[in-house]
């Protein structure tokens, strides 16, 4: 099986170079490629599929697809979520040695990213939670400063709260959402001005609102103070987001370059989903048909 092997293998004249002196890629290679032309009774991949470019990939796929068609049994070890959806009829989820679940391929993911963001959530509630503490720190490396302004408004705290009202960092789409910033403030203001920004990772503006547009009353007297922003629906697709929050002295547009306080991305929350929502946003939506046939 030698010539077929290395035609499989297809890494030239490397072959005649020690195995010791192989790449971890040419070693995962050269041994899939012996594995599937012993034409095996049952097959055992270790992330065999994480090396080697789009096209050996998917002379992989191919060949473990025929051993499929012939009745072969295939035991898959990965991490690819897409992969294992793809070839695998039954799965199971290992965690720290221990099964987790087991079973059909489709229920055991689920199971198995609704975990991820518990523990997504989990995380998030403990970073944000010391945020402010952390940033004094992490802004010495940070090429984007995450907390800048010194005007009579500081904020103390930001949170998001679900919708039984208790504090969270994640969400599932159009579930309602409270946005509150606790404050501090060493004099009256006569106009002050709070916001919210959503950004994707990629730093991608998706929304804002503050009380110029919504406004509130001044603040009278030097001391603390709540607002609170409420969000009928959480209408974002499932991933990750910053939330940053501002407070201004004073109304500063166009370009609000005065903040009093600006946390600047300072807050990460999640959005997940069991089912798979293309685009940015989600907006309800009613489909209807009519046709003179149906009348």
């Amino acid at each position: 099986m030698y010539d077929a092997v290395t035609h499989f293998a297809d890494i030239g004249p490397f072959i005649d170079v020690p195995v010791k002196n192989y790449s971890s890629g040419m070693y995962a290679r050269l041994g899939f490629a012996i594995a599937i032309n012993v034409n095996p009774d049952i097959l055992l991949i270790d992330e065999v599929l994480a090396v080697g470019d789009e096209e050996f990939q998917r002379r992989c796929l191919d060949a473990i697809r025929n051993l499929q068609a012939h009745g072969k049994t295939i035991v898959i070890v990965s991490h690819s979520l897409a992969l294992v959806k793809d070839l695998c009829d039954y799965t199971i989820w290992l965690h720290d040695s221990q099964v987790q679940a087991a079973g059909d391929t489709d229920a055991t993911v689920r199971d198995y990213l609704r975990w991820v963001a518990q523990q997504g959530a989990l995380r998030l509630l403990a970073g944000n939670a010391d945020a402010l503490d952390k940033d004094a720190a992490e802004e010495q490396i940070s090429a984007r400063p995450r907390r800048y302004g010194k005007g009579p408004i500081r904020l103390t705290r930001v949170r998001m709260l679900n919708a039984t009202r208790e504090v969270a960092w994640s969400f599932a789409p159009q579930e309602p959402v409270a946005i509150e910033i606790d404050y501090d403030a060493s004099e009256p203001v006569a106009q002050p001005i709070f916001s919210v920004l959503v950004h994707k990772l990629d730093g991608q503006y998706l929304w804002a609102s503050n009380t110029m547009d919504h406004p509130i009353p001044p603040i009278d007297t030097a001391g603390r103070g709540t607002v609170r922003v409420e969000l009928a629906g959480m209408n974002l697709t499932a991933g990750h987001y910053h939330l940053s929050a501002a407070a201004y002295a004073r109304p500063d547009p166009p370009y609000w370059t005065d903040p009093s306080d600006f946390h600047d991305w300072l807050y990460d929350f999640q959005v997940v989903s069991d089912t798979e929502i293309h685009g940015d946003i989600v907006i309800p939506s009613q489909w209807q048909h009519s046709s003179p046939e149906a009348r």
